[in-house]
């Protein structure tokens, strides 16, 4: 089933870094901390980094041709938007 349907791991958002929680940080701050990681640790495949934009049409197309069923687990907040606190319930 593995060769058949690939697995990958596709990261967007970091919350904790070497025992440091990064929740209080703006998302722009945690994904570019996301991004130093990827390139310092050169991660390969099947690990993949999810492109960030602050472009509304870039998004809507992105979310467009990604659409695979559910959508839990998207989050579309401002890059200025800071996380809930771990175990606080999302949007609803």
């Amino acid at each position: 089933m593995a060769a058949q349907w690939p697995a990958h791991y596709v990261t967007f958002d970091l919350l904790h870094l070497n025992g440091t929680n990064l929740t209080a940080q703006d998302y722009a701050a945690r994904h570019t901390a996301l991004e130093e990681l990827f390139s310092d640790q050169a991660l390969p495949p099947p690990c993949a980094l999810c492109p960030s934009t602050t472009d509304p049409a870039t998004a809507a197309e992105w979310l467009e041709w990604s659409a695979v069923g559910s959508r839990r687990g998207r989050g579309i907040r401002g890059r200025g938007g800071r996380s809930p606190p771990l175990g606080a319930p999302g949007p609803r």
